[in-house]
């Protein structure tokens, strides 16, 4: 899941405080995206994928999709 500061930072900041204190309280943990790619960044096991342009319900515009073929 990704934040963007310019809605859940500001407008949706009380969301976003219980969304972390119940995330936390169940077990999850937070990373950088940045950590998680230095952890993999050698590896040659990591499964890839076909990425397309596609629409998404509820999205406006295009975005980034997996391909299914």
């Amino acid at each position: 899941m990704s934040i963007h500061t310019e809605l859940e930072g500001r407008r949706w900041i009380g969301f976003l405080k219980a969304f972390i204190e119940r995330a936390l309280n169940s077990g999850y943990s937070f990373r950088r995206v940045i950590d998680i790619a230095m952890d993999v960044r050698d590896s040659t096991s990591l499964p890839t994928c076909a990425i397309i342009y596609g629409h998404v319900e509820g999205r406006a515009g295009e975005v980034s999709c997996q391909s299914t073929t």
